[in-house]
């Protein structure tokens, strides 16, 4: 997808889900290079890529198997390719009902091509972007906002200590608070549908007929 915004150069995104499957998880490595795709200038890719690139982005080190993800390692270096980094919880996936079954790892991350690093402004761009979100949950979504802001807090919090020492009492409390978002971001659609039916309705409303 490119992305056009004012008079800046146009820079290409790609949102990528990588399959369970290693084999596919290689197609799609082969498939999406900038050879591949004709890119030529500023390139971002995000998304959930089902591998991780060492030992610390897993729960358990001692489990991390570097032939599973060398595909994703070889192909970042291939491209070129930066880690964005992160905010957080260092783990983007979790599993398990106690300390025995209890698994997570990074397997989300965004990317970028050094031609993006020097034509976006990246911290520039964030704060721009939490402004606007911050003014229009506000104006938008109030209470129901803030709640979803609660709960992602206390959410995030929970994971981290997860990250660092797994128990029951903390597993049991992070599966009730992903039910709670789960209703706050239902909520949150219910919302944005009405609100869009009322622009439509408006808009409708406002265009001038003709008849011949």
């Amino acid at each position: 997808m490119q992305v056009n915004e004012g008079h800046a150069e146009p820079w290409l995104f790609a949102a990528v889900y990588g399959s369970p499957s290693m084999l596919l998880r290689r197609k799609l490595f082969s498939d999406l290079t900038h050879n591949n795709m004709n890119i030529r200038g500023p390139w971002l890719t995000a998304g959930d890529f089902n591998a991780a690139v060492n030992p610390e982005e897993v729960s358990n080190p001692a489990n991390w198997q570097q032939a599973r993800c060398a595909d994703f390692m070889d192909w970042i270096f291939q491209e070129g390719l930066m880690d964005l980094g992160f905010t957080g919880s260092k783990f983007t996936w979790m599993r398990g009902v106690n300390q025995v079954s209890f698994k997570a790892a990074r397997l989300d991350r965004g990317l970028e091509n050094q031609a993006w690093d020097i034509s976006i402004s990246l911290e520039d761009n964030k704060a721009n972007l939490a402004h606007v979100l911050t003014n229009w949950n506000k104006e938008i979504f109030g209470r129901i906002s803030q709640n979803k802001k609660r709960i992602l807090a206390r959410l995030g919090g929970v994971q981290r200590c997860l990250a660092n020492r797994p128990s029951p009492g903390l597993l049991k409390l992070d599966q009730k608070l992903r039910i709670e978002l789960e209703i706050s971001l239902h909520q949150e659609e219910l919302l944005w549908f009405q609100k869009s039916r009322e622009e439509w309705i408006v808009s409708v409303t406002a265009t001038p007929t003709f008849t011949t």
